[in-house]
């Protein structure tokens, strides 16, 4: 998938009403779930994901995706 499109389809998740998780899977094989659209910053080549502790509301920590390596976005269920 074209990084352009992964953040296309990233963005339309985050702006997504009502708002439903999803998980971005990388290529190395970890996934990492989106919960919280307030979260996420997006640039042109990665995704940054603020890791929120448990108990907390302003992460301490972010996780960088590289959009080369993301395979996929999907929607989780349940």
């Amino acid at each position: 998938m074209e990084p352009a499109v992964q953040l296309r389809e990233i963005r339309h998740k985050i702006n997504r009403d009502p708002f439903r998780p999803f998980r971005i899977c990388m290529s190395d094989g970890t996934e990492h779930l989106v919960d919280n659209p307030n979260l996420v910053f997006l640039t042109r080549h990665t995704v940054i994901l603020g890791v929120l502790e448990e108990g907390e509301e302003i992460p301490e920590n972010t996780k960088y995706c590289d959009t080369v390596h993301i395979t996929r976005v999907e929607t989780v269920h349940g």
